[in-house]
């Protein structure tokens, strides 16, 4: 069965970075500036302080451990804003918990993720 990594144009998402809070990459936000476009990020299981900004297309972020999701907390800025996208890219978010401020923010529209 085909999956994300697969489904767009049949590219393979090859590149992998892993989020570890005692690894090179310690924050997602770092993971998200260096990946590039068909990269899938994998997040270590932990609480994350930070708000992350997407602005480039084909991202594959994901927690690493299903059964133990990865938690973003961000208490002054949306926990995640994507911005900068054409209509025809797109990225994946799934399996993180996202609290405290819970607004997610595409394009300068704002979401309650609690909502959705």
């Amino acid at each position: 069965a085909a999956n994300f990594e697969q489904f767009i144009l049949g590219y393979e998402y090859k590149n992998v970075i892993v989020v570890d809070p005692l690894g090179e990459y310690n924050t997602i936000q770092k993971a998200i500036d260096d990946a590039k476009p068909f990269t899938t990020i994998k997040i270590k299981p932990g609480v994350y302080r930070e708000s992350l900004v997407v602005s480039k297309p084909f991202l594959d972020i994901d927690s690493e451990n299903h059964n133990e999701p990865a938690i973003i907390i961000s208490s002054n800025k949306p926990c995640l804003l994507v911005e900068k996208l054409k209509k025809n890219e797109s990225i994946r978010i799934s399996n993180i918990k996202l609290t405290n401020k819970g607004i997610v923010k595409i394009d300068n529209e704002k979401f309650d993720y609690t909502k959705l």
